[in-house]
């Protein structure tokens, strides 16, 4: 049986960042950032990429959750998954996944306790070495899929990570290589479904498993 999810229980928010955007200036106003996370990287197109994933995880969340942010605590399974810890009482219901890429920040949030979600969106890079990359992340079926197409390559690899952060699996976990998924936009499985589209030069996957079959 295949389930269809509602999918007015799902928010996707998926942010282009502006090159120019003076995020250090909000330094007093958004205070429960981890500034010192932020500050760690050494380019800045990497700081803002942390600094707009850090907001979105700290205060959009808290937002659209109606809670207070310093009330909202976010802790991470060993397998590096994030979830909301405190409050207790939407730890258990609320599945979220955030990713990032070149020019893009992207959130995604299930509000379906029977609905985990992952996302991730990647910049297509044209001189990627596929050939030697394909066979540490692919199944045997999905190397066939690649070819020596990069832009597979690359909508193939957004749609594997979406799914194993939706799992909540780790990339050393024997199901990271098992997969045998396909290139279809719109993949729908028995536990699963996976949506990808494509924007601009980018991938961007969002995967939902299902806990009730």
């Amino acid at each position: 049986m295949k389930i269809k999810p509602d999918l007015s229980t799902i928010k996707v928010l998926l942010i282009k960042l502006p090159h120019d955007f003076n995020y250090a200036s909000y330094f007093k106003v958004f205070s429960l950032l981890n500034w010192s996370k932020i500050n760690s990287f050494l380019q800045k197109k990497d700081q803002l990429r942390a600094f707009v994933s850090e907001l979105l995880q700290k205060y959009w969340l808290a937002s659209i959750l109606a809670i207070n942010p310093e009330k909202l605590e976010i802790s991470f399974t060993k397998d590096m998954k994030p979830y909301i810890s405190q409050p207790e009482n939407i730890s258990k219901t609320i599945s979220f996944n955030v990713s990032h890429s070149g020019e893009y920040v992207a959130l995604a949030v299930s509000f379906d306790s029977e609905i985990s979600i992952g996302i991730d969106i990647e910049f297509i890079q044209s001189d990627f070495p596929i050939l030697e990359a394909k066979s540490l992340v692919f199944s045997e079926s999905e190397q066939v899929l690649i070819g020596s197409s990069v832009s597979e390559f690359f909508k193939l690899w957004t749609k594997k990570e979406a799914l194993i952060k939706a799992i909540g699996y780790g990339f050393n976990h024997e199901c990271f290589q098992a997969t045998n998924l396909n290139l279809d936009d719109v993949e729908v499985k028995e536990n699963y479904r996976i949506v990808t589209h494509k924007i601009e030069n980018y991938f961007l996957s969002i995967c939902l498993t299902f806990t009730k079959l």
